[in-house]
């Protein structure tokens, strides 16, 4: 337990020594339905296949094979989608996910005046992780592609990612997580490189009838204001079907107009989850995002 104190604290102190501006809106829009709900949290819920976008260590207790998807009709009436695969080979676990911002057609304005014809841009932000497991350890490295199209010029760039995950049992689990090192578009602006630490607990009685989840995350963003997340969950069902509610509340949003609470639930069907999130917003919002998931 000491040594993993060690390695939090080197992982908070090494974010706020790199704190610059950042830019691109991508990095902050969760990659998971069900993260969404709960305020935007991850770096300490593992098991998931999207988990790979909050922490690359967060794949490791995938037995299988995990697959999610989600999609939103964002702010302005532009479309998110994000998706993720994991898999499990040996003793290592291998993710790789995406996340795209399409922002419709826009017209095409030269000299200040419409031309008639029009463009199609849109962000993409790539995402990889290969984890090593050791007992309730798992420690993980990984990269980002991103490319963006809402700039004047298009362009892109990569960055790396770096993670820890302990999970206790499935009853008790730590992540913390190095994000978007490096980054660095050629116009100077930078993904943001982020820093996340996080626990959570969760409960599940014998008989399978319900369960609870609380989290708590730490996050140091580049160039930005610190930010402490919390997200609740709890559901009631069988072992095959059941349902699930979710909260959560988040300090620092990272854009101003967001809302600090978020909202949610899900419908467990066998292996299948199908996830809600509701996200308001002071201007233009609120947003709707559904999303499913499937392991095994």
């Amino acid at each position: 337990m000491r040594e993993l104190s060690l390695l939090v604290l080197g992982f908070v102190l090494a974010a706020r020594l790199a704190a610059q501006a950042s830019a691109n809106v991508l990095p902050d829009l969760s990659g998971s339905t069900r993260m969404a709900a709960m305020g935007g949290v991850g770096v300490a819920i593992l098991g998931d296949a999207a988990a790979l976008f909050d922490n690359p260590a967060g794949i490791a207790p995938v037995r299988h094979v995990s697959f999610e998807g989600s999609y939103e009709s964002y702010l302005e009436a532009n479309g998110y989608t994000a998706g993720a695969l994991a898999l499990r080979l040996g003793q290592f676990n291998w993710g790789i996910g995406g996340r795209v911002l399409d922002y419709g057609h826009e017209p095409v304005v030269v000299g200040g005046s419409p031309t008639g014809a029009t463009y199609h841009p849109v962000d993409v932000l790539g995402t990889t992780s290969l984890v090593y497991r050791r007992g309730i350890f798992a420690l993980a490295g990984g990269a980002s592609y991103a490319h963006e199209e809402s700039s004047e010029i298009p362009q892109s760039t990569w960055a790396g990612n770096a993670g820890v995950g302990v999970d206790v049992f499935e009853i008790l689990e730590f992540g913390v997580s190095m994000l978007n090192l490096g980054g660095e578009f050629p116009d100077g602006s930078k993904l943001g490189q982020v820093t996340r630490a996080g626990f959570t607990t969760n409960y599940v009685n014998p008989q399978a009838t319900y369960h609870w989840l609380a989290t708590v995350e730490g996050e140091w963003p580049e160039g930005a204001l610190a930010r402490l997340k919390i997200g609740l969950e709890a559901g009631l069902g069988s072992r095959t079907v059941g349902v699930t509610g979710r909260i959560g509340y988040t300090t620092e949003p990272p854009t101003v107009t967001e809302a600090r609470w978020t909202a949610g639930g899900g419908l467990r069907l066998g292996k299948v989850n199908i996830d809600y999130a509701y996200q308001a917003y002071e201007q233009g919002g609120p947003t709707h995002r559904v999303g499913m998931r499937w392991s095994t």
